[in-house]
């Protein structure tokens, strides 16, 4: 066992849930003792995954290792495991369900956190795929159990540890919130998971893409309840988040998001912001381009011709 890693993740989640070393002792019914508990959490020494089974039974454990889903040893899958959610993100999911078909052949089908993987993949990309057709209330339930299997009961969102799975499971979520319209949910949930990602954030790509994931659904959510006055500074933010890591597709989809707030509430009035937008619009237009995301391209082309009457893209 990895004690310094899984040890600073146990006091984070137990600091999570509000619970003193000898609260949580208590709490698993004394199967360990404080001297077992502070001994993982510091690393110092061995702790045999035996002495700590109700604790990681109590943390669910089980999903902190979700990665472990997938037989590496197949040279494509782990390409494949990679490639569908950017995939997902282009809106190309006629190839994103076809490479999730390859890569459900390489999923441990005896591993109950694996087939609720591929079964929240199939239902992301049902999601976006049938839209307001799609079963909302069966799905919301769904997912639920899901971050009910996720989460312990009174677990502070903001503190527990959680990997790109498991934020991933929320976005899908929010996803499915959305098509519902449950804004003032989307926005409750969106803002404690920017404070989750923000508490732990070091320049990482998926980390920084996530941020940028759920700063876009809060700004759609803000706006829809009229919650603009920090819909800019929120976006900013985040957009500097993804610059500094390197996302640049999360960039341009952040700009989008403001390009859309801005036109909303009819920047036309302030002939500075006017051309600032066009700008930006313009140099958006050609990052989608090399990153070859054509949703996004197409986007930025039709909002150029729509409100400026700019023709002039190759």
């Amino acid at each position: 066992m990895e004690n310094y890693n899984v040890g600073v993740i146990m006091r984070k989640k137990r600091e999570a849930l509000g619970y003193t070393r000898r609260k949580m002792c208590e709490v698993c019914h004394w199967e360990f003792t404080e001297k077992t508990l502070c001994r993982l959490e510091s690393g110092r020494g061995s702790v045999r995954r035996e002495s700590i089974g109700a604790l990681l039974e109590l943390y669910h454990q089980q999903f902190y290792t979700a990665d472990v889903l997938l037989d590496l040893e197949g040279s494509s899958a782990g390409k494949l495991y990679y490639e569908i959610p950017v995939l997902l993100f282009q809106e190309n999911y006629q190839e994103a369900q076809r490479k999730l078909e390859l890569l459900e052949r390489y999923i441990n089908k005896c591993s109950k956190t694996g087939r609720r993987y591929l079964e929240t993949m199939k239902r992301h990309l049902q999601c976006s795929t049938e839209g307001d057709e799609m079963d909302g209330e069966e799905a919301i339930r769904f997912f639920e159990v899901l971050l009910g299997d996720m989460l312990p009961e009174g677990a502070d969102l903001e503190k527990w540890p959680m990997n790109h799975i498991e934020l991933n499971i929320f976005l899908i979520f929010l996803n499915i919130l959305s098509l519902k319209k449950q804004n003032k949910q989307i926005t409750l949930i969106s803002r404690r998971l920017l404070a989750n990602i923000e508490r732990r954030y070091q320049p990482g790509w998926i980390f920084a893409n996530l941020h940028g994931c759920f700063s876009c659904k809060l700004i759609r959510a803000m706006h829809k309840t009229g919650e603009d006055d920090r819909i800019q500074e929120l976006a900013e933010k985040s957009i500097k988040i993804c610059k500094e890591a390197g996302n640049i597709p999360r960039v341009y989809q952040l700009q989008r998001e403001l390009l859309c707030y801005w036109e909303e509430n009819d920047f036309f009035q302030n002939a500075g912001l006017k051309e600032q937008c066009f700008e930006t619009a313009k140099k958006m237009y050609f990052l989608s381009a090399v990153c070859a995301d054509r949703g996004s391209c197409s986007y930025f082309k039709r909002y150029l011709k729509r409100v400026y009457g700019y023709v002039n893209i190759y």
